[in-house]
């Protein structure tokens, strides 16, 4: 299976005289990947996560045609996965670093009540 969520090196080189490339264009270089968005808020946090730093590690998530740009400089990543169910509502906390799960939770749907599937329930919602 492959993640969602990847962790990868950023060497990221400076600006010089001969170089005069943005800050996004360095990053989209550097890890050489198809159709990167990166944010904005990611982009501001780039001074204080590079500063004496020769690579940095950042993560990157897969979209539908391309990558998206997560973090910079961090250590940790996580992800939420919802659920919800007719019957059952269940939350997962994923770590995305060592790939697995680190916690599930789940609970019986209290729309429950109202009925056992989606058209009853609608139903009574409009009685």
């Amino acid at each position: 299976m492959t993640s969602l969520i990847f962790k990868k090196a950023l060497q990221l080189p400076p600006p010089s005289e001969d170089d005069r490339r943005a800050n996004d264009q360095r990053i989209i270089d550097s890890l050489r990947l198809n159709h990167l968005a990166i944010p904005l808020t990611v982009l501001r946090r780039l001074p204080s996560a590079g500063k004496g730093a020769r690579a940095l590690s950042c993560f990157v998530g897969r979209t539908g045609d391309g990558h998206r740009l997560i973090d910079v400089g961090g250590k940790r990543s996580y992800s939420i996965a919802l659920d919800l169910g007719t019957t059952n509502l269940v939350a997962l906390l994923y770590d995305n670093v060592a790939q697995k799960n680190v916690l599930t939770r789940s609970l019986e749907n209290p729309q429950i009540e109202y009925g056992s599937d989606i058209l009853t329930r609608m139903h009574h919602a409009m009685t």
